[in-house]
């Protein structure tokens, strides 16, 4: 049986407990993380801290760089933000990682040697990568996408966005009306966009241009996962042979299918 080691991102990035919420936030911007293990003085595990915690407590502007949303925000620390941290170790199963995975409401877990430091990490991203090697040939997206898909319409603001996705535990919702399918609008495209501080934004103004990315309904779903891992994207809309939306596979579905689908983990 393979062991997490094999897979998981090694000598992880990390950040003190005693970081204001400010550096933390800068380090999320330039290096697009969404989790940092958080460590004490002497290096071992405190907790872990994502990208969605630090940002409610202000965003970055042009004209005066880091905004607290409320002026009594104390610059809380690492160690206020972070979050009991799903924890493991190298030779642990890669089943067992994944399985805990789904049972919590955790998408990452640390990797930490018997002192109890961070030696890895591995995120619903390093599954992904793992679903595009192993998942087998013959598995339809469409068949282990999740359906009916929850929509919003481009006239939804961001307001509602937030709640929405606050409400389900997503990072990302489909845009879409009677007139078809729009693309995907993720957490990050409403971070990049001041949503926090502009709630009544629009989606049709937020979401991003380009090419709208599509799974085909019997696409193999192997396939999607080394398109999602490739392109770091968080889901893919799956359509029929008319084009219209079907379902969609999100990185649980991966995982699911990795513990399901009798693969090699």
């Amino acid at each position: 049986m393979m062991t997490i080691a094999r897979f998981m991102t090694r000598d992880p990035v990390t950040v003190t407990a005693d970081q204001p919420v400010r550096s933390l936030a800068r380090t999320f911007k330039r290096d697009r993380y969404r989790h940092l293990p958080v460590v004490g003085k002497d290096c071992t595990l405190v907790g872990i801290v994502d990208d969605a915690e630090v940002f409610r407590h202000g965003l970055f502007t042009r004209e005066r760089g880091w905004e607290s949303y409320s002026p009594n925000d104390r610059e809380p620390t690492a160690a206020d933000l972070a979050n009991p941290a799903l924890i493991t170790r190298p030779t642990e199963p890669v089943r067992y990682v994944l399985e805990a995975l789904i049972r919590s409401s955790s998408d990452a877990v640390v990797v930490v040697d018997t002192g109890q430091i961070p030696v890895g990490i591995f995120t619903e991203h390093d599954a992904v990568g793992l679903a595009a090697d192993t998942l087998g040939p013959d598995l339809p997206a469409a068949d282990w996408g999740t359906s009916p898909v929850m929509t919003l319409s481009p006239t939804a603001t961001a307001r509602e966005v937030l709640e929405t996705m606050a409400f389900w535990s997503t990072r990302h919702v489909v845009v879409a009306d009677a007139n078809g399918l729009h693309g995907v609008l993720s957490w990050r495209d409403l971070l990049e966009h001041d949503a926090h501080a502009h709630p009544n934004l629009q989606v049709k103004t937020i979401s991003p241009g380009g090419a709208l990315e599509t799974a085909q309904a019997d696409e193999p779903l192997r396939a999607v996962a080394e398109r999602m891992f490739r392109q770091s994207v968080g889901c893919l809309p799956v359509v029929d042979a008319r084009g219209d939306l079907a379902a969609v596979v999100t990185r649980t579905d991966l995982i699911v299918a990795l513990l399901r689908a009798a693969a090699p983990v």
